[in-house]
């Protein structure tokens, strides 16, 4: 009987813990990656963005994805590639306008998709 209480017990604090950390390190890391996106968005404004900027994202993107494949589902992060990549195209083209409509995309998107794997009432509910 103890035994078993006991490993409820810790079972549920690991699972707890888990999803702190998972809550945590999504929002973080989209935090940042937000930042970043800023940024991109300020120099493509400016006109001094270029398709290196572009692929500087990408590659954070690229190598955040991997672990963010455990945690979200496919659909939004294939969301955010789409975005990206169109954004990068455009750039490559020098074709400002529709590059920052892209971005602002993607900035809407890094606020939206962690807000909506959160623990929250209205995620619950």
């Amino acid at each position: 009987m103890i035994r078993t209480f006991i490993s409820i017990l810790i079972t549920t604090l690991l699972l707890l813990g888990l999803s702190v950390y998972d809550i945590c390190y999504v929002q973080n890391t989209f935090d940042y990656f937000n930042e970043i996106l800023e940024s991109l968005f300020e120099k493509t404004e400016a006109h001094t963005a270029n398709y290196q900027d572009g692929d500087a994202v990408r590659l954070f993107w690229e190598d955040k994805r991997e672990v963010f494949h455990i945690w979200l589902p496919h659909s939004s992060i294939q969301e955010i590639d789409v975005q990206l990549s169109e954004a990068i195209g455009y750039l490559y083209q020098e074709n400002y306008e529709d590059s920052l409509a892209k971005l602002q995309v993607l900035i809407s998107l890094s606020s939206l998709i962690p807000d909506s794997y959160t623990l929250k009432w209205k995620n619950i509910l």
